[in-house]
C-alpha cells in the first residue's frame, strides 16, 4: 500500500530500460504521475503516461526533492536501469548530496546511488516496492513460456533451487547451473548471462538453469530479472530450462520474451520458493 492518499501524484526516478514506463502507465490509471529521468541514463520520455516530466542529473538530489515538493508527491518510485560504472568522479553535485558525499565511507557507485535514494525519504519521501506495480510481468507458478519440461529435469529443478537460495542468503549471486543433477556453475560477480556461457563450455548441452531472488533483496531498489537476451544465451549453449523464483523475478521485455522462449525451444518455469 501507499503511504499518501491513493489520488495523491506518484513520483517516479526512472533509469534506462522499459520498467519506467510499464510502471507508469499501470500507476496513471489511478494516480497522477510526476517523472524525473535521470540524466546519466537512456530513459525514453513518458508522454502520456506522466503527468509531467522532467530531466535531473543523479548528482542533484535537492533539485530531485524541491520538483517533487512543487508537485504535492510523498510517494516515489525508483525504477530502471542506472550504469554500474557510473563515474561519480565527473559530476557536480549540488549541496544536499554533497552533505550525503561527505558522510560516505564507501565512495563506490552502487552505495553513492543508494544512499542518494535513502536521503530522499529522509527528506520525509516514501519509496515504495517496484513489485507493486510491475505485477504483470512478474514470472507466474507454472509454465511461463515455451514447451514444458521434460520430466527427468524436475529433480534438477529442485536441486538447483536449494543451492540458488543458499547462494543467495551469502549475497554472492542468484543463478544456479546444473545439469543430471551435478552443480556446473555458480554465479558470482559476472552476472546471469556469463554464467551460463561458463557453465555451456564446461558441460555442453542440457543444463537446467536456476534463478531466484535473495532473501534480503529489497524491492525498493533492485528486482531480480531474466530476458530474451538470457534466452538467446541460454540456446547457444545448449541450456534448454530455465527456472526462475514465482512473484519475484521480472520477465523483461515479456511478450517478446515469450515469442523467444517459443522459438528456442526453452521451457520457462515458475517455481515458488519456501
Amino acid at each position: 500500500m501507499s503511504h499518501a492518499d491513493a489520488f495523491s501524484p506518484l513520483g517516479i526516478i526512472a533509469g534506462g530500460d522499459e520498467l519506467p514506463l510499464i510502471a507508469a502507465a499501470a500507476a496513471r490509471r489511478f494516480r497522477p504521475v510526476m517523472a524525473i529521468r535521470l540524466a546519466e541514463t537512456r530513459c525514453k520520455k513518458f508522454g502520456r503516461a506522466a503527468s509531467e516530466e522532467t530531466q535531473i542529473s543523479l548528482s542533484k538530489t535537492g533539485q530531485m526533492r524541491q520538483w517533487f515538493k512543487e508537485r504535492g508527491v510523498e510517494d516515489i518510485l525508483i525504477i530502471g536501469k542506472v550504469d554500474k560504472k557510473l563515474h561519480f568522479k565527473d559530476f557536480e553535485f549540488d549541496a544536499l548530496s554533497l552533505t550525503i558525499l561527505q558522510k560516505l565511507q564507501d565512495r563506490s557507485d552502487a552505495s553513492l546511488k543508494y544512499a542518494i535514494f535513502e536521503a530522499l525519504e529522509n527528506e520525509g519521501f516514501h519509496i515504495l516496492s517496484q513489485i507493486e506495480f510491475l505485477s504483470a510481468i512478474l514470472a507466474k507458478e507454472g509454465l511461463n513460456a515455451g514447451p514444458m519440461h521434460p520430466p527427468d529435469r524436475e529433480e534438477s529443478i529442485k536441486r538447483g533451487v536449494t543451492v540458488a537460495r543458499a547462494l543467495a542468503e551469502l549475497d554472492a549471486g542468484q543463478t544456479v547451473i546444473i545439469k543430471a543433477g551435478a552443480i556446473i556453475a555458480l554465479e558470482a560477480f559476472e552476472h546471469t548471462d556469463k554464467t551460463i556461457l561458463r557453465a555451456g563450455k564446461l558441460a555442453g548441452p542440457g543444463c537446467t538453469v536456476i534463478k531466484v531472488a535473495r532473501p534480503s533483496q529489497d524491492p525498493r531498489w533492485d528486482v531480480p530479472a531474466v530476458g530474451p537476451k538470457t534466452l538467446r544465451v541460454m540456446s547457444s549453449v545448449g541450456a534448454d530450462v530455465l527456472a526462475v523464483e514465482a512473484d519475484k523475478v521480472l520477465l523483461h521485455s515479456k511478450d517478446k520474451f515469450i515469442s523467444e522462449a517459443e522459438r528456442l525451444g526453452i521451457s520457462v518455469m515458475g517455481i515458488k520458493v519456501s
